[in-house]
């Protein structure tokens, strides 16, 4: 092996050696590390409309905004049904079929020109007895009569979701029944620290 080639050779290994560092400085916040609720979403396919990874965003128990997407069934050419068809279509209501939210009705919200639905723009406050974990049954309720139930999960107000509640989102306005207790403080969204080894 000659002697230039054995630089070559040496200074390519101090280069790596050089790089490693920062191209595996990633921060203490991995992407791996974040929840990704749209992936771990329920999904609900109906005759008329499908509703794509809804989750209520709770800012402490009892108090969150219900977000996700709705859209028009693929078979329903969403350009040429016009706004009296479109308003079939409409999101009316949600139930927790287990209780664990007061009943929202009269919600009028109806899908866009190309057929969709986005529960994000604006949400749906709710309140209740639930907390962040927490897997609740909700049935949305369409002008045309069409219920769809899906499994919905409750997250906190952080990473991803952080910011619904707050500006360009509602807030809920009506406080839950006395018979239903309330933790007043808020989530914390500071990542958890382990305790020492050993």
């Amino acid at each position: 092996m000659t002697t230039h080639l054995r630089r070559k050779l040496a200074l390519a290994g101090i280069l790596a050696a050089l790089a490693a560092p920062a191209l595996s400085a990633c921060g203490d916040h991995y992407a791996t590390d974040r929840q990704n609720d749209l992936a771990n979403g329920a999904f609900v396919m109906g005759n008329g409309m499908r509703i794509l990874a809804p989750r209520i965003v709770a800012s402490q128990d009892g108090k969150g905004i219900l977000i996700g997407s709705i859209a028009l069934n693929p078979s329903i050419d969403a350009e040429t049904i016009g706004s009296q068809t479109a308003a079939k279509y409409a999101l009316t209501g949600v139930t927790a079929t287990n209780g664990a939210f007061n009943a929202v009705t009269g919600i009028n919200r109806k899908v866009n020109n190309h057929g969709i639905l986005l529960l994000a723009h604006g949400g749906i406050p709710v309140t209740g007895t639930f907390q962040a974990g927490d897997i609740i049954p909700i049935t949305f309720q369409f002008a045309d009569g069409e219920q769809a139930t899906v499994q919905t999960i409750v997250v906190t107000d952080c990473d991803y979701n952080q910011g619904a509640g707050q500006s360009g989102f509602l807030t809920p306005t009506s406080d839950p029944s006395p018979s239903q207790e309330v933790n007043p403080g808020p989530y914390s969204c500071a990542f958890p620290k382990l305790p020492p080894i050993g």
